[in-house]
């Protein structure tokens, strides 16, 4: 019965976003959307992973409907076991705030089973977030991470830099990529595997 109900949700095809943003939150969804389709242009997207914590009641990502991508929602409780070709593919979409951000971005780690290339964006309600994310990503060796976060009616994007040491960018995008191909360019590291 899981399994079923999991691939109806994969293959909803049924809303749609056409509508004129009116209030914060509907600017927030359709500034999202539109990212996502921007990356999805970029490399293609899979499947979207959407996390939430189990006791986050109050997360915009819950209110978002993309009909365009198979869709999986999900807490930290669940795991599930993604090959190296879908979750390259994939897009992880997290919602994270300051009681959550470390076991989230942990469970996620381990449901993409340390793909380093995955491509994640994580909704914040507190810029403070932003050096947890950036030594949880270091931890996890993620490179592809983008944080937004709502400020009245727009929304704040703040692109990871992930070499030498992972911190986040308040410019924004450092090229048209939204997703940088950061592999190409190490900026001299020398990692140390345990």
């Amino acid at each position: 019965m899981f399994a079923l109900g999991l691939i109806l949700c994969l293959f909803q095809t049924s809303l749609s976003l056409n509508w004129t943003a009116t209030s914060p939150e509907e600017h927030h969804l359709s500034y999202l959307h539109d990212l996502l389709s921007k990356a999805h242009e970029q490399q293609p997207i899979t499947a979207i992973l959407v996390m939430k914590h189990s006791q986050d009641n109050n997360c915009l990502l819950e209110q978002l409907h993309l009909p365009d991508w198979p869709v999986l929602r999900f807490n930290e409780t669940l795991r599930i076991c993604m090959s190296s070709e879908v979750s390259r593919e994939a897009l992880a979409l997290l919602c994270l705030s300051k009681n959550n951000a470390v076991e989230l971005l942990s469970s996620l780690a381990a449901n993409f089973n340390g793909m380093r290339e995955a491509r994640i964006i994580v909704w914040l309600n507190n810029e403070e977030l932003l050096v947890i994310i950036a030594e949880q990503a270091d931890r996890h060796r993620f490179y592809n991470v983008l944080a937004l976060q709502p400020k009245g009616n727009s929304t704040v994007m703040h692109q990871m830099q992930p070499f030498p040491v992972a911190s986040f960018s308040q410019q924004g995008l450092k090229s048209d990529r939204i997703f940088v191909e950061y592999w190409r360019n190490f900026q001299e590291i020398q990692w140390i595997y345990e």
